[in-house]
């Protein structure tokens, strides 16, 4: 079976590596999406934003023929539970547009009869989207993946922290740190994945999000969780860790943006990192701070860079090997 997602951009070459991992077979890598074939339905792919069924693709960019090519040939029926209701959406290289009416009319009446639902343009249960995309192919699409819920400022979207807790290539023996923890994105989707870990540490200094994540440990029901998990107040520049005690450190620490920070702030916090972390131990890290690179001990080899965008924000993945 054919799907289509997304995914954040800039991530296409480790969310290719992820999908062959677990199974699926890649056809094409786009700029943040990905066609894919897989005999089960995808429905909880933590590191993609959004999964489809591709219900007709074709090789052209043309709405208008795409829709007519759908009501010439019917789309055969889905095999999925029958919604109460459905709505459409038209996208052209990511602006939604419109069609004109008489298509859409007719349009939304074969979707009915497809689903046996009514339309509802506003809220719904399923969703179909017709998309033309500037590698110059358009698809009729079904939505598996509900709408995500709206995340607070600052806060990590749970996807972005899965693919940070990937280029860290985790290990069954890792033991993780994230020192600016905030609402505890990372450390929790560390503990989400199917690799397992021997301790995840989440440090973080505002008390009211150390809080915040305590609550949130404490109503995940995994013996693993409960055991491994701790949870810290403190200033992280205060030493208060042993030298070589982390196999890897994934975080996102404050950016200079929304508040200054210091000029020596990161490169006292790089130099923290290269005591913190053992030998042959890994780092990633997510910064919009300009010249990081240039700040980095030298004791830390540089493994991948990724180049994405952050609410709108430039900002670059830096994943780093400490030497042996």
């Amino acid at each position: 079976m054919l799907f289509y997602a997304t995914f954040i951009s800039g991530f296409d070459s480790l969310a290719a590596k992820l999908l062959s991992r677990d199974g699926m077979n890649v056809v094409r890598m786009m700029d943040g999406a990905v066609e894919f074939e897989s005999e089960a339905i995808p429905t909880d792919i933590p590191y993609l934003n959004n999964v489809f069924v591709v219900l007709r693709r074709l090789n052209h960019m043309n709405l208008s023929r795409l829709a007519q090519d759908i009501l010439a040939k019917p789309i055969e029926r889905l095999n999925i539970h029958r919604p109460k209701n459905f709505r459409l959406f038209v996208s052209q290289e990511n602006e939604l547009v419109s069609l004109p009416g008489n298509v859409m009319h007719d349009l939304v009446d074969a979707f009915a009869r497809l689903t046996h639902s009514s339309f509802s343009p506003r809220q719904a249960e399923a969703e179909f989207w017709l998309l033309a995309r500037s590698e110059g192919v358009s698809y009729c699409l079904y939505r598996l993946t509900a709408v995500k819920k709206h995340c607070a400022r600052g806060e990590l979207r749970p996807e972005l922290a899965t693919l940070l807790c990937e280029c860290s290539d985790p290990q069954d023996d890792d033991i993780v740190l994230d020192p600016f923890a905030g609402s505890g994105s990372i450390p929790f989707a560390r503990s989400r994945l199917k690799t397992s870990f021997h301790g995840i540490f989440a440090s973080e200094i505002n008390p009211e999000l150390v809080e915040a994540i305590k609550q949130k440990a404490k109503k995940i029901h995994n013996g693993k969780m409960q055991r491994s998990f701790f949870v810290r107040q403190q200033d992280f520049l205060a030493n208060t860790f042993q030298s070589d005690s982390f196999t890897t450190i994934i975080t996102d620490p404050p950016w200079g943006i929304f508040e200054p920070v210091s000029h020596d702030f990161y490169p006292s916090v790089l130099k923290e990192f290269a005591r913190l972390l053992k030998p042959s131990g890994r780092l990633v890290m997510l910064t919009a701070y300009p010249d990081v690179s240039a700040m980095m001990p030298p004791s830390f080899k540089s493994f991948a860079e990724y180049r994405i965008l952050v609410s709108g924000q430039k900002a670059t993945v830096f994943s780093w090997i400490k030497s042996s």
